[in-house]
């Protein structure tokens, strides 16, 4: 769930396994909107997302970047997408730290 903050800044939101996680609203490799990332468990069963446009994976707890633009047989767009950002470090996603309330609020630290 995207959520816009009064100083006009955007978060994502993702609700996962029980625990709730917040991130920046674009993704590192190619700012893509992290609204649209799927939900998919790391290699150790962590919680992570995976962005739609060139298959970057992120671990919810950390931003820490498991997979970074990975090439995908037959798809041409993920191809040159790879291929683009071969040379590039990856980047991990801004993560912000959350707390449910007792009464069910959430709180953010930005």
């Amino acid at each position: 769930k995207a959520v816009d903050l009064a100083a006009g800044r955007t978060l994502v939101l993702y609700k996962t396994k029980g625990t709730v996680f917040c991130s920046e609203v674009y993704s590192t490799a190619y700012s893509f909107p992290m609204i649209d990332a799927t939900f998919t468990d790391g290699p150790d069963g962590s919680p992570c997302v995976e962005v739609p446009l060139d298959g970057t994976v992120y671990e919810l707890k950390s931003g820490k970047v498991i997979k970074w633009v990975p090439s995908a047989e037959g798809d041409l767009v993920r191809g040159l997408l790879a291929s683009l950002k071969k040379n590039s470090a990856p980047v991990p996603l801004p993560m912000f730290p959350t707390h449910v309330q007792a009464d069910g609020s959430l709180r953010i630290r930005l």
